[in-house]
Order: C-alpha cells, then sequence, then structure tokens
C-alpha cells in the first residue's frame, strides 16, 4: 500500500501490515519516527527519485506475511525437507590438486 501522509492519517491503527506500507511524504524527522514507531519501514521522501521510490514499493510487495512457525527467527533458511538447487559442474582447466607422495 502506498501512502502520503494525509491518506496515513486517515487509517485507523495499530495497521495490520505496517511493513507492507510505503509511505511518500516530505523530509521531517518527527513523522518519520511517528511512522517508524506505527512499524512502517519504508519511508521515502517526495524528492526522492522514481527509481528510489519504485525499489521501496517492490521490497514492500516482497514482504509477505508467512505462517506461524515456517522460518526460523533471523532470517529464512533452507529446511532438512527442502530440495536444493543443482549445481552446475566446476569446470577445472588447472589439472588435479591431489598432493602425490613417493
Amino acid at each position: 500500500m502506498v501512502l502520503d501522509q494525509s491518506a496515513l492519517e486517515q487509517l485507523p491503527l495499530p495497521f495490520s501490515n505496517p511493513e507492507r506500507i510505503v509511505l511518500i511524504t516530505r523530509k521531517d524527522a518527527e513523522l518519520m519516527a511517528e511512522a517508524w514507531e506505527a512499524g512502517i519501514v519504508s519511508v521515502v521522501s517526495e524528492e526522492d527519485p522514481i527509481s528510489t521510490v519504485l525499489l521501496a514499493i517492490m521490497a514492500a510487495g516482497l514482504r509477505v506475511e508467512k505462517p506461524h512457525g515456517s522460518s526460523a527467527p533471523g532470517g529464512d533458511f533452507p529446511t532438512a525437507g527442502t530440495a536444493d538447487a543443482p549445481l552446475p559442474p566446476c569446470h577445472r582447466s588447472l589439472g588435479s590438486k591431489r598432493c602425490k607422495t613417493q
């Protein structure tokens, strides 16, 4: 959800998914602090380049709610039940690295 300050003020607190909100506003430290306390992590300025705004929107779109207990705290890591992607074979032109003993 992409909002400006006036639209944000009309929403009831607490927000259901604040991590999915992108706030576009003027550079105001107090407003940015309020947004952060409400759980909004994507705040961009009206003066920011469009590429920065688009990046914030794409990042918010990737923050989907995961079912409880589906991932370990601190990040998404493969579990024992997941299949790994096949890796391409290494192509070495330097020959064998084995140590020959006599």
